[in-house]
């Protein structure tokens, strides 16, 4: 009996020894795609000096995007988002106030870190990497210099509601300093500008 039980553990022994002498399959990318709708909110003026008036400032709109995600590990991935707001660009001199058609086209690149679990049922991630801006609209007609490059920060949520589909909410700050120059009147002067995204989608696995 001692002789059979034995040899069972030195064959056990041999498979276990095999098992960990094959390498790991590599990681499969996932690409994960996030339509979502949300809200523009801008954090300050646009411009104070120069320009056509005394005060420029975006008025805050609707928000529609779309993120493409490319992650290995689950755990950190890269992503590129595109997203438009149909944001008024409100003008003040000498106490008179008028708004003019505009929007904001907002596009960027960024890497997402998931810093818990990806098995919890809620993950929290953080998100930084560049972004670009492009001003259009009637209230930007003739304008020169109304794109801008800046870079992006935000964090946010994924409420899992199925082993694929999440539901994700993110909060974004675009910084950029933009100077643009519209007809007849002088470039603005570049200043810090805060552009906030608030964001609801839903994060939807794609395969090929």
């Amino acid at each position: 009996m001692s002789e059979v039980r034995a040899g069972t553990l030195a064959r056990l022994a041999v498979l276990a020894a095999a098992a960990a002498a094959v390498p790991a399959a590599p990681a499969v990318a996932q690409v994960v795609v996030t339509p979502f709708v949300g809200a523009y909110v801008p954090g300050n003026e646009l411009f104070k000096e120069g320009g056509p008036a005394d005060e420029g400032r975006q008025r805050p709109a609707p928000l529609g995007g779309i993120r493409i995600t490319v992650s290995g590990s689950g755990i950190l991935g890269l992503e590129g988002s595109l997203a438009y707001g149909p944001s008024d660009l409100r003008f003040k001199t000498a106490g008179m106030e008028s708004e003019v058609d505009g929007g904001l086209l907002f596009a960027s690149l960024r890497a997402v870190l998931i810093v818990n679990s990806v098995w919890a049922p809620v993950n929290i991630y953080l998100a930084g990497g560049g972004a670009l801006v492009h001003r259009t609209g009637p209230a930007y007609e003739g304008a020169t210099d109304v794109s801008t490059l800046g870079g992006t920060v935000g964090f946010g949520f994924l409420f899992r509601l199925s082993p694929a589909v999440r539901l994700r909410f993110e909060a974004e700050d675009v910084i950029t300093a933009p100077s643009i120059t519209f007809p007849g009147a002088e470039a603005t002067g570049a200043r810090t500008q805060h552009d906030f995204l608030l964001s609801a989608g839903v994060s939807v696995p794609v395969g090929f």
